[in-house]
């Protein structure tokens, strides 16, 4: 593999952690975005919408028994007034409740509780005409016989409500505990992978381009001392250091090849001088 392979190899396994980490982490946040709105924008807001229709209940009741045991009209009209004021801040406050549903069994629940909530209405009513004509007795009897158990039933739909929506804030709040428990285990775990699989790839990489250059090196220093133009570099890989060393093999060969030429010129050369010396040592003795 060449050497821009493996740089190219390193750098594509780099972007691809990032880009797979990436993807995870956008896929967790998506799925904790919604337990997050479903927190934020559902649960939270109907919570605190259902104490106001509890206080507004609650308000309600005491206005219908102060009503039964003031003594005067002008006290009872006035809590009359008061109570027709908290039953409108009950109706505001249920309205706004009534439409943070966010499941079916939500619905349910607060279907059921206003229901129970259509029942118990009328009774108040009742009680207070009682109390208006003066029949204290009867009223108390009225409350104790028929408006407390339903407004009991009421307070058992609206603990089946709040139960419920706090069960699923909890659960909300669980799932995003998990989901950034989960998100900050992977990248941990996954980083951590990708940090040794990097290092032993990288040293890998080091090896197969420094141990190459270290015996070329080597093999140069030797040459430069015994000239011993025989010697090949030994290749191991196909890669440009490879390349490299089968140029500088190219290059021996071509070197040793012209000094075995000049070595034979040479020799031919001082045959000639040999020849033409005896030629004339010859001429000399004949004169």
């Amino acid at each position: 593999m060449k050497i821009s392979h493996k740089l190219l190899l390193m750098v594509g396994i780099t972007v691809l952690a990032l880009v797979t980490m990436s993807g995870v982490g956008y896929f967790q946040s998506k799925h904790t975005k919604a337990d997050v709105a479903l927190l934020s924008d559902g649960l939270v807001p109907s919570l605190l919408a259902m104490s106001d229709v509890q206080r507004s209940f609650a308000r309600a009741r005491y206005a219908v028994l102060f009503h039964v045991i003031l003594p005067t009209p002008a006290e009872k009209k006035e809590r009359e007034n008061n109570l027709r004021n908290y039953l409108s801040e009950l109706d505001r406050s249920y309205v706004q409740f009534a439409a943070l549903p966010f499941d079916e069994q939500d619905k349910d629940n607060i279907a059921a509780l206003q229901q129970e909530l259509a029942i118990w209405r009328p009774l108040t009513q009742a009680v207070l005409d009682v109390s208006n004509a003066g029949q204290t007795e009867a009223a108390l009897a009225l409350i104790r016989e028929k408006c407390s158990p339903q407004a009991n039933k009421v307070y058992d739909a609206m603990r089946v409500v709040e139960e419920y929506k706090r069960k699923s804030s909890s659960t909300a709040k669980e799932n995003i505990e998990t989901d950034l428990q989960s998100s900050v285990r992977f990248s941990l775990i996954f980083g951590l992978i990708m940090v040794v699989l990097m290092t032993v790839f990288g040293l890998f990489a080091k090896r197969s381009i420094s141990q190459p250059l270290d015996n070329m090196q080597l093999f140069l220093e030797n040459l430069s001392r015994n000239y011993d133009f025989t010697q090949r570099v030994k290749i191991t890989q196909k890669d440009e250091i490879g390349t490299s060393l089968i140029a500088l093999n190219g290059l021996l060969d071509a070197l040793q090849a012209s000094l075995k030429q000049l070595n034979q010129v040479g020799r031919a050369v001082g045959g000639s001088v040999h020849n033409l010396s005896q030629t004339s040592q010859n001429m000399s003795d004949s004169a």
